[in-house]
């Protein structure tokens, strides 16, 4: 599984890269809503517990793994869920709020922070399974 944590952190970072981000047009729409999708990922990753038995997430390599959780990882995770994962009303709410541009520069800096704290905390025998 280390494999595929690796991947969405990877896609999550090369995303993440402002040049692509914020391309114009369909392009850099693309890329923006590749980078929410992995982005949700690694949150529920690093920060939740499992919903469901099957569901891989950070505390399955680090027992007692409790990173400092953000004022904002709520927020976020709900906005990516009801913007991306569903069709949801609720979009409309979050147009006419004009809620639909994202902020990231220190959320990513968070995350990434975070992502590497938990790779200098896993075990020496497991640290190879992520790189």
């Amino acid at each position: 599984m280390a494999r595929h944590i690796t991947f969405e952190y990877q896609r999550f970072d090369f995303a993440a890269n402002p040049q692509l981000f914020f391309i114009p047009g369909d392009h850099g729409g693309l890329v923006r809503e590749a980078f929410l999708i992995h982005y949700r990922n690694l949150i529920d990753f690093l920060y939740q517990k499992k919903k469901w038995p099957t569901d891989a997430v950070a505390i399955d390599y680090i027992a007692d793994w409790a990173p400092k959780r953000p004022s904002w990882l709520s927020d976020e995770r709900e906005r990516c869920h009801k913007l991306l994962a569903h069709l949801t009303y609720e979009r409309v709410t979050y147009e006419e709020h004009d809620a639909l541009s994202w902020d990231l520069d220190e959320k990513v800096s968070q995350l990434r922070a975070v992502w590497n704290g938990f790779l200098s905390a896993l075990p020496d025998a497991s640290r190879p399974w992520f790189s």
